[in-house]
C-alpha cells in the first residue's frame, strides 16, 4: 500500500458511503458494463495490485476479456488510525460484447456441457440461456495495511464489503437484473463458508450460493467435472485437493515411477516434504512427453491426478432472488441499516 499513497490521494468521490461502529466503507464502480472503458486510472491501478494477490497461485494475467464486458466494483474499508483495506468483484453478463462468462463453459456432467444441461432444465434456446446469467467472479484484494507504515494485518471486513458492493450493483443495474435468473460462482468452501461470511458475535451469516448440481436437478451425490485442462493444472493450490496431489506424488515416488531427478526437474526439491512453493506443481501437472526421471508421460501422470485428487473449489447456479436476499440479510446483519444504509439498494 505504501507505494501507492499519491494514488489513494486521486481517487474519485465514492458511490457511496456507510459506517459502523468498526470502519467506514466506500464503494467504487471502477468500469461500467459492457463498456472497454475503464472509469479511473487510479481505481484501475489498485484493481491491479488487488489482483495481484492470485500470485500466490500462480502467474495469471491481471486482466482478461471477461474484463471488457464486466462491470466491476471496489470497496474501502477504512478503520483503526490509517488503517484500510480494498475489496473487488466483478459482474460479467452472459451476453453483451460476446457471449459466455467463463464458469458454467467449464464443467460438465457426463460429457454434457452444463450450458446445455442449464437449457434444458429451464427449457431456454442456447440464446436465451447468456442473457438469463452473470457470473460473480475475480474477488480479490488489497492486503489491510497501515498507510505509512510496514505493519500489516489479516482483512477484517470482506464479507460487508462483499455485499455492499453486491447491493450497489444491484442498484446501478436494477433494469438487467429483472430479466437474468441466475447468479453463477466458482466458490470454494472456506471462501464461502469464512472468507464472505460475516461473523457477529458469534452469530455466521453466509451467501446461500447454491451448488449447480442441486439447480440442475442431478442425483444426490453426483457431481460436475470441471475440465482441468483451463486452469487446475496450472492452478492447483487453488483448484485442487493439495493433500491428495502430495500424497499421490510421494505414493509414486516410493514406488519409483518417479525419482529424485523428478521432483528437482518440476518441483525443485529433491523431497516432497521439502517443497517450499507448492505452485510449482503446476510445472509438474502442465508437462507434455515422458516427464524427467521417470517413466511416467505426463498424461499418465495427469489420468492419475483425474482419478485420485478431488476438485476443491465448486461451480454454483444460484436463483437470482435467493442471490439478493444473502446480500441483504449480510448486509442486516452488520447493523449498517441502523447507520443510514440506502434500503433501495436491496
Amino acid at each position: 500500500m505504501n507505494n501507492i499513497s499519491e494514488t489513494l490521494l486521486k481517487l474519485p468521490k465514492p458511490l457511496a458511503v456507510y459506517s459502523t461502529a468498526e470502519a467506514e466503507f466506500e464503494i467504487y464502480r471502477a468500469k461500467d458494463l459492457n463498456n472497454k472503458k475503464w472509469l479511473d486510472k487510479s481505481l484501475y491501478k489498485i484493481l491491479a495490485l488487488a489482483r495481484g494477490s492470485y500470485k500466490k497461485y500462480g502467474a495469471r494475467e491481471l486482466f482478461d476479456k471477461y474484463d471488457d464486458k464486466a462491470v466491476i466494483y471496489l470497496a474501502r474499508a477504512r478503520y483503526g488510525k490509517e488503517t484500510e483495506e480494498w475489496l473487488s468483484v466483478r459482474m460479467v453478463p452472459g451476453d453483451g460484447l460476446f457471449t459466455g462468462i467463463g464458469e458454467i463453459e467449464l464443467y460438465k456432467y457426463k460429457n454434457q456441457p452444463v450450458p446445455k444441461l442449464l437449457c434444458d432444465k429451464m427449457n431456454w434456446s442456447n440464446k436465451n440461456l447468456w442473457s438469463k446469467v452473470y457470473s460473480d467472479s475475480r474477488m480479490c484484494g488489497v492486503h489491510p495495511c497501515f498507510i505509512n507504515k510496514k505493519n500489516s494485518t489479516k482483512h477484517k471486513f470482506t464479507a460487508i464489503c462483499f455485499a455492499l458492493m453486491q447491493a450497489q450493483f444491484i442498484a446501478d443495474y436494477s433494469e438487467d437484473i429483472n430479466t437474468f435468473e441466475y447468479v453463477t460462482a466458482i466458490v470454494r468452501g472456506d471462501i464461502q463458508n469464512k472468507v464472505i461470511a460475516l461473523n457477529k458475535n458469534g452469530k455466521v451469516t453466509a451467501m446461500p450460493f447454491i451448488a449447480a448440481e442441486e439447480t440442475l436437478g442431478l442425483p444426490p451425490n453426483k457431481k460436475l467435472n470441471v475440465d482441468r485442462s483451463f486452469y487446475s493444472y496450472k492452478f492447483p493450490t487453488y483448484w485442487l485437493d493439495m493433500d491428495k496431489l502430495i500424497e499421490l506424488t510421494k505414493k509414486l515416488y516410493v514406488s519409483g515411477q518417479i525419482t529424485t531427478k523428478t521432483l528437482q526437474h518440476y518441483l525443485k526439491t529433491e523431497k516432497i516434504e521439502n517443497i517450499e512453493d507448492l505452485t510449482k506443481f503446476s510445472n509438474l501437472l502442465t508437462a507434455e512427453g515422458l516427464l524427467i526421471g521417470s517413466l511416467l508421460t505426463a498424461g499418465e501422470f495427469r489420468y492419475m491426478v483425474d482419478e485420485q485428487v478431488p476438485d476443491i473449489p465448486r461451480l454454483k447456479i444460484t436463483p437470482i432472488a435467493t442471490w439478493q436476499k444473502g446480500v441483504a440479510k449480510i448486509i442486516k446483519a452488520t447493523g449498517i441499516k441502523e447507520s443510514g444504509f440506502n434500503e433501495n439498494l436491496i
